[in-house]
């Protein structure tokens, strides 16, 4: 029986953007990185208004 594993996936790439009120940094996850590892966040944190400067 073939067994799932995530290196094995070949989906369309997607990127999330998780916006938590009252938060100074919006947090980005994805296909290729899970928002939460062994119970620990795993995002990647950026300043709200880093967005603007873009």
């Amino acid at each position: 029986m073939y067994r799932y594993e995530k290196k094995d996936y070949r989906g369309t790439a997607r990127l999330s953007i998780k916006l938590i009120k009252g938060a100074k940094a919006l947090r980005i996850y994805g296909s290729k990185r899970a928002d939460v590892l062994d119970g620990k966040d795993n995002t990647i944190k950026i300043e709200r208004n880093r967005l603007s400067s873009l």
